[in-house]
C-alpha cells in the first residue's frame, strides 16, 4: 500500500485501480473493494502522508506531544496541572507549526509546491491529527485519507484552566472523565444524527428532480418518435 500513499493527488487514482486490479488477481476480493473506494487526497493530505514517510521524527515529536496533551486534559478535568497542559500545548502547537513547515518544504522538494491556503490546511491537519490517538495513528503511519479541520486547543495559552478542576468535584473524583467523554459522545452522536437528515433529504429532492427529469425525457422521446413517424410518413406520400 506504501505506493499508494506516496503517490501524487494527480498520480492516486491510476495508482490505486492498478494496485486494486493486482489485489483482485490475487484472490483478494475484500482489499481490492476497500482499495477502490479511497478517495483522491488534496495536496494537503498528500503533503502530510509524505512527511511522516520523509521525516518521521518531525511527526513523531509533534504524536509524543499530542499524547502528553491529551493526559494532561484529563488531569486537568480532575483540578491538577492546569499550568502544565498550558504550556504542553504551547509546546504542540509550536511543533505543528515546525510540522507544516517541514511538510510544505518536503511537497516542494517533490516537485508538488504548495499554495499559501494549502499550506495552512495542512497545519490544520496536523494540529488536529495530533489530538486523538485513531489519528495520531494513522499521521504515524502516513495514512490519513483526509484533512481534519475540527477546531483543536488555539486559544488555550489565555484561558484560565483551574474551572475545569469543578469538573471532577461535581462529578466525584475519577468519574469526571467518563462524564465529559459521554457529553462529547452524545454531541457527536446528535451531530451526526443530523447530518445524517441532511444527507437523507438531500438524496431524496435529489430523486425527485432525477423523477422529474426522467418523465420529462420520456415525454420528450415519445414526441421526437412521433413527430419522426410523422416526417417517415410525408416523405412516403406521393405529392398530390
Amino acid at each position: 500500500m506504501d505506493e499508494l500513499w506516496r503517490a501524487t493527488p494527480d498520480e492516486f487514482v491510476a495508482v490505486r485501480n492498478q494496485l486494486a486490479k493486482q489485489l483482485k488477481a490475487e484472490g483478494k476480493a475484500d482489499e481490492a473493494e476497500t482499495v477502490k473506494k479511497l478517495k483522491k487526497p488534496s495536496a494537503a493530505v498528500w503533503a502530510v502522508n509524505l512527511l511522516a514517510r520523509e521525516k518521521p521524527k518531525v511527526v513523531a515529536d509533534l504524536v509524543d506531544l499530542g499524547r502528553q496533551v491529551e493526559a494532561a486534559t484529563a488531569d486537568a478535568i480532575r483540578g491538577e496541572g492546569a499550568g502544565a497542559l498550558k504550556e504542553l500545548d504551547r509546546q504542540r502547537r509550536h511543533a505543528v507549526s515546525d510540522a507544516a513547515d517541514a511538510a510544505t518544504a518536503v511537497a516542494d522538494a517533490a516537485g508538488q509546491p504548495l499554495s499559501a491556503a494549502m499550506a495552512g490546511r495542512v497545519a490544520s491537519t496536523l494540529d488536529n491529527a495530533s489530538l486523538a490517538q485513531a489519528t495520531r495513528d494513522l499521521l504515524t503511519a502516513g495514512r490519513l485519507p483526509t484533512e481534519l479541520d475540527a477546531p483543536g486547543f488555539e486559544g488555550l495559552e489565555g484561558l484560565d484552566l483551574g474551572h475545569l478542576g469543578v469538573l471532577g468535584a461535581a462529578a466525584g473524583e475519577g468519574h469526571a472523565d467518563a462524564a465529559v467523554l459521554e457529553r462529547e459522545r452524545a454531541r457527536e452522536e446528535e451531530r451526526a444524527a443530523e447530518e445524517l437528515r441532511r444527507a437523507e433529504a438531500e438524496a431524496d429532492r435529489l430523486e425527485a428532480v432525477a423523477a422529474d427529469a426522467e418523465e420529462v425525457a420520456h415525454t420528450a422521446r415519445a414526441r421526437a418518435d412521433a413527430a419522426r413517424q410523422h416526417a417517415d410518413e410525408l416523405r412516403s406520400s406521393p405529392p398530390l
